[in-house]
């Protein structure tokens, strides 16, 4: 039980420390931003801050140049989607589109909205439709900080 909990906090440290040089921080300046963190088959990639409408570029293993563009939904298609769902509330979305870089212009291989905070998996066996996206299969971390602001934590104890 002692070995558990050991490895538990060591497993613990190494994903806070990992995550301070990539995830979405609020320390910085307590704004939320949105991470992207990239693997393909078992290798890890790339993790960056995304910045919405600008296509991130990365090359996989294989050589292929992919790249990964995030933009926020709309406050329309939110509604929209509440208005048939049977829930109150649903998780923030982005939409996420991947492109295929290796030519002169970019070119769309797939698009599909997400949870702001979710794992998508792009290849074989992943997003249904994704033609041109060479095997192993991408995977997509994405992570959106929910910040408590100084200001904020009296609001929290109602």
């Amino acid at each position: 039980m002692r070995r558990l909990a050991i490895l538990a906090a060591a497993v613990g440290t190494a994903l806070a420390a990992a995550g301070q040089a990539a995830w979405a921080r609020c320390d910085l300046d307590g704004e939320r931003t949105q991470s992207v963190y990239l693997s393909s088959g078992s290798r890890d990639i790339e993790r960056w801050e995304s910045v919405y409408g600008v296509i991130h570029r990365s090359t996989l293993p294989n050589g292929f140049v992919i790249g990964v563009k995030l933009d926020p939904v709309a406050a329309r298609d939110y509604r929209e989607m509440m208005a048939r769902a049977p829930w109150p509330a649903m998780d923030e979305l982005v939409r996420v589109t991947l492109y295929d870089l290796s030519g002169a212009e970019p070119k769309t291989i797939a698009s599909t909205t997400s949870g702001a905070n979710s794992l998508q998996r792009f290849g074989l066996g992943g997003v249904a439709g994704v033609k041109g996206l060479p095997d192993p299969p991408v995977t997509l971390w994405l992570h959106k900080a929910v910040c408590v602001k100084a200001g904020d934590v009296a609001d929290l104890a109602r």
